[in-house]
């Protein structure tokens, strides 16, 4: 019912999001339990959405107009729903070097491992203690499945540029133990 209920909401309005957070992990290839389900959409399309996931049984949680939404639905008490939001650039920026896939019925772009580790590295530098947990892993995980080799100058200005010098001398200390 939940992810019908994205599905219909999300045709209805005529949008394809991002996939991202832990769901987009998991089609990475690394399995992480998550009992959210996070997709983004341009900054744009917030209020086109909304009406069409309240007609689909969601209702809001918590709603912060910079960055996302959280909704639950009448029916499946499980799952929320995150709905982050990005500016074009930025939403663009994620879809260029995405691939298309389906979650259920959810027609969605899934970011290429090297864009989610940016987001990831980008929530861990922005909000440390309760993200470094959460992200941390997923980014080491990612890495590890994808063949990326986070010694490499890309890789190390990627960190930079996302995330930090201690974010990255993190990375490489827990590669080089492993």
């Amino acid at each position: 019912m939940f992810f019908e209920a994205i599905h219909t909401a999300f045709s209805e309005a005529g949008i394809k999001p991002i996939l991202v957070g832990g769901w987009a992990v998991n089609q990475l290839g690394h399995t992480r339990n998550t009992m959210d389900f996070d997709l983004m959409i341009l900054e744009t399309d917030v209020e086109k959405l909304h009406p069409c996931l309240e007609r689909a049984g969601f209702h809001l949680l918590f709603h912060n107009p910079d960055l996302f939404a959280k909704y639950s639905h009448s029916r499946e008490k499980i799952f929320e729903l995150d709905i982050l939001f990005a500016d074009k650039t930025t939403y663009e920026k994620l879809k260029s070097d995405a691939s298309e896939i389906k979650v259920g019925k959810i027609d969605c772009f899934l970011p290429s491992p090297m864009s989610l580790i940016a987001m990831k590295l980008h929530s861990i530098k922005n909000n440390f203690e309760p993200r470094f947990p959460k992200d941390f892993p997923d980014i080491i995980a990612l890495s590890d499945i994808h063949g990326i080799d986070v010694s490499s100058e890309t890789f190390k200005n990627h960190c930079l540029k996302f995330g930090n010098k201690k974010i990255y001398e993190l990375i490489l200390n827990t590669k080089l133990e492993k």
